[in-house]
């Protein structure tokens, strides 16, 4: 998600258009930001073959 971020909405330009609410790429840093906490913490919380009993 980050190569999508910067490959199609930023396209490495240094002016305005860095911020991700001008260049529409809220959903790109939003799920970037996800799946790092996700492959840093691990899935354990919502793992589903994690069954109690």
């Amino acid at each position: 998600m980050a190569v999508a971020y910067f490959q199609f909405h930023w396209k490495f330009q240094f002016n305005e258009a860095f911020f991700p609410v001008i260049n529409q790429g809220e959903l790109a840093v939003i799920y970037c930001l996800l799946f790092l906490y996700m492959a840093t913490r691990g899935g354990v919380k919502w793992c589903i073959d994690k069954a109690d009993g």
